[in-house]
């Protein structure tokens, strides 16, 4: 029994045609795993991830002669390089490194890339494909709300709220929305709220801004992993994103936990605790 209209996969992330002689098929692309949706403020899903079932390493030239190609032949480091056919060199190489292998026809660096756990499901570079955020837009931002909420929130009605709190993952922000109300009391939840919002990384931030706007929200409650604040870059990242907020008018605070308590505020409310805030 067909659903829909024969063309109704068209601008859905992960779709796309395969024609073969006279055959035409609508596949979906991606890696073996498990389907995270994201939803948006409207509560209709614009996006998936995939939380990957095996974490796959590849390797990279940096630089080579002509002729050079690279292929992991063996999770997750065991490498084998050659040019025209014949065996340069095959063995195990330092992950995340760039290594220079010796040849006397010139130099050959490559570089072993750490797998991702989580990947978008996209078929932007397939015939009649679309990107993780459709084929307009950026990639998405989740919005979480408890389970309790969610199952009556109607697909097409804006969630509004005065505060919410932004993190990286859909999985935590889905389930820190649901702890929230475990760990505070209904006065701390009135200013808190049980509203979370997930984004790729602390480098796109510049994403939840329309979605601030749109859901009416005054008060933002930062709430990244300590670990990835220890980086510069998305250190810098962080603080351009509470100036923006604090010039847009937003009251910013500062979600903290002790990292023995838990790496990810997920983990920590799990464990039973419940972060300290700070107004910036």
């Amino acid at each position: 029994k067909q659903m829909g209209n024969k063309n109704c996969w068209q601008g859905i992330p992960g779709f796309y045609e395969m024609k073969k002689g006279q055959l035409s098929l609508r596949l979906m692309s991606g890696s073996p795993g498990m389907l995270i949706p994201f939803r948006n403020q409207y509560n209709q899903i614009v996006g998936w991830q995939v939380r990957v079932d095996e974490v796959k390493n590849s390797v990279h030239v940096k630089s080579a002669p002509t002729g050079v190609q690279t292929e992991l032949i063996e999770q997750p480091n065991v490498v084998k390089i050659t040019k025209n056919g014949n065996c340069i060199f095959e063995g195990e190489l330092e992950v995340s490194k760039k290594v220079e292998i010796p040849f006397q026809e010139g130099q050959i660096v490559v570089k072993i890339h750490k797998g991702q756990k989580y990947l978008w499901l996209s078929s932007a570079n397939k015939n009649h494909g679309t990107g993780a955020g459709g084929s307009e837009n950026p990639l998405p931002v989740h919005v979480a709300v408890p389970s309790s909420h969610l199952k009556h929130w109607n697909s097409g009605t804006l969630h509004q709220t005065k505060s919410v709190m932004i993190t990286e993952g859909a999985m935590k922000a889905d389930l820190v929305a649901d702890l929230l109300s475990e760990r505070f009391n209904k006065e701390e939840l009135s200013e808190i709220g049980t509203t979370v919002l997930a984004i790729p990384g602390v480098n796109a931030w510049r994403i939840t801004m329309p979605v601030l706007k749109d859901m009416g929200v005054e008060n933002v409650y930062l709430a990244f992993d300590a670990d990835l604040v220890e980086n510069q870059k998305v250190r810098k990242a962080l603080i351009d994103f509470a100036t923006k907020l604090k010039t847009e008018g937003y009251n910013v605070i500062v979600a903290a936990w002790n990292p023995a308590q838990g790496k990810g505020l997920d983990d920590a409310m799990q464990a039973g605790f419940k972060p300290v805030f700070q107004i910036l």
